[in-house]
């Protein structure tokens, strides 16, 4: 997603990522922060999230005990939302 948008940062992560050089600590710390200027967290966010929605209706349908249900649901907003 970040590379298929327009702007400075997806063409620098395209180069980046494109350089022949071995990427580094700061060189991945540059393209992590490419990343997110050009939208590839919030992309990946909205499809973690489209996702979860999806694991919450497998987990209605599945034949489990309400306590397990309860449990797993709990612990779903845990993938996607955490410290960075």
């Amino acid at each position: 997603a970040a590379l298929s948008t327009d702007g400075s940062a997806a063409r620098r992560l395209g180069e980046l990522l494109a350089s022949s050089r071995p990427m580094d600590t700061e060189a991945a710390r540059t393209a992590a922060w490419l990343v997110e200027e050009a939208g590839g967290r919030t992309a990946a966010l909205r499809e973690a999230h489209a996702h979860l929605t999806e694991a919450r209706a497998c987990l209605n349908a599945v034949p489990l005990t309400p306590s397990a249900v309860h449990d797993l649901h709990t612990l779903l907003p845990f993938l996607v939302h955490r410290a960075m």
